[in-house]
């Protein structure tokens, strides 16, 4: 289960427009550059900094491609087949 802050910002990115988004996605990953560069050069105190900004830069990819695809996560529907329902394969008979 996701921590409730991790949610917050989770609920705080989705609330955004796509193109605040992309902004924010290229400030990330401009951040991300720079802590590179500072692991690099060896300046860099705490490395995990690094990994909890790769996560960062994918949640706001997610949420981008959800937001092209028109997935809106805080609606609760599922899919209409049952979960027992057989999925066969493209191509198969069963």
């Amino acid at each position: 289960m996701l921590s409730q802050k991790i949610a917050q910002y989770l609920e705080s990115l989705r609330d955004m427009t796509l193109d605040m988004l992309k902004q924010k996605l290229a400030s990330a990953q401009s951040e991300f550059f720079q802590l590179k560069m500072k692991n690099i050069l060896g300046q860099l105190e705490n490395p995990m900094l690094m990994k909890l900004k790769k996560r960062e830069i994918a949640r706001i990819k997610t949420i981008i491609r959800e937001k092209e695809l028109g997935i809106d996560h805080r609606r609760k529907i599922f899919a209409s087949k049952p979960y027992n329902e057989k999925v066969t394969k493209k191509g198969g008979s069963e």
